[in-house]
């Protein structure tokens, strides 16, 4: 599962779908509003939520990826940005290395709404318990068949993540060099891929006899194991978030307006 963080924590008892409409109504904010503040303000606020939920370890190869990401993005729209006119910073004397103030300011606009999504979507989705979710959507309205395709694509990569590694110990023990140089990772890749592949598809087999066992396609009224509650506090956020968004919303259609 994608659900690793098993504090009680405040997020972690929010409803599945308040997390999900949580995310939606700020991604649209975020895009709305064109406000370096406003960004910051919204990734200051999830990193402290990342922090609080116990999450921040795994946030910080993100904040790596970020950082290389805005790197590029300066050097890139800074420099060869078609519309750039103005010199800011002429970095080697008599070359074309030199940065434009337009590009900058496009840069700075696109990372300004890149940093905020990129945390809020992280909270989001390693808060998310893919069970209580499933059972969310079934009480929205979404078919069972839909759902379960919807958490299994989700549980996917884990689950193909704990395979490739007992996989890997295996084969180290009857002596396969999976480490080394290139050739080397090489040769290990096939002895290592076939048996994940079958694996996978056993398991595949194995998941609809149970499924057909425990009655997946009948028709009677299904019961859930784990069943989550909505509470007034998600009925506030969902209101508050989604009013951050229209307003958004309609601050972008006024600017087009105007």
């Amino acid at each position: 599962m994608l659900q690793i963080n098993e504090k009680d924590t405040f997020i972690k008892n929010l409803y599945p779908m308040t997390k999900i409409w949580f995310a939606f109504w700020m991604v649209v904010g975020i895009f709305t509003f064109t406000n370096y503040y406003l960004s910051a303000v919204v990734f200051v606020a999830a990193l402290i939520l990342i922090y609080t939920e116990g999450l921040i370890r795994g946030f910080k190869v993100l904040i790596l990826a970020a950082i290389l990401l805005g790197v590029s993005l300066f050097m890139i729209q800074g420099i060869l940005n078609p519309s750039n006119e103005t010199v800011v910073w002429e970095v080697i004397t008599g070359t074309r290395f030199v940065f434009y103030q337009e590009g900058l300011t496009v840069a700075g606009n696109v990372y300004s709404r890149i940093v905020p999504l990129i945390a809020v979507l992280y909270l989001a989705i390693r808060t998310l318990n893919m069970t209580e979710l499933g059972v969310a959507l079934n009480k929205a309205g979404i078919s069972y068949r839909a759902t379960f395709v919807l958490t299994s694509t989700f549980q996917i990569i884990p689950v193909l993540k704990k395979e490739m590694f007992q996989i890997i110990n295996a084969q180290k023990s009857r002596g396969l060099n999976t480490e080394g140089s290139l050739l080397n990772r090489m040769k290990a890749f096939i002895p290592l891929m076939v048996p994940l592949i079958q694996n996978s598809m056993m398991n595949v087999q194995n998941q609809v006899v149970a499924l057909e066992s425990k009655g997946f396609n009948s028709d009677n009224k299904k019961t859930y194991y784990r069943d989550p509650q909505k509470r007034a506090i998600d009925t506030f956020i969902v209101l508050s978030v989604a009013l951050f968004g229209v307003v958004g919303i309609a601050y972008r259609i006024l600017l087009y307006v105007s």
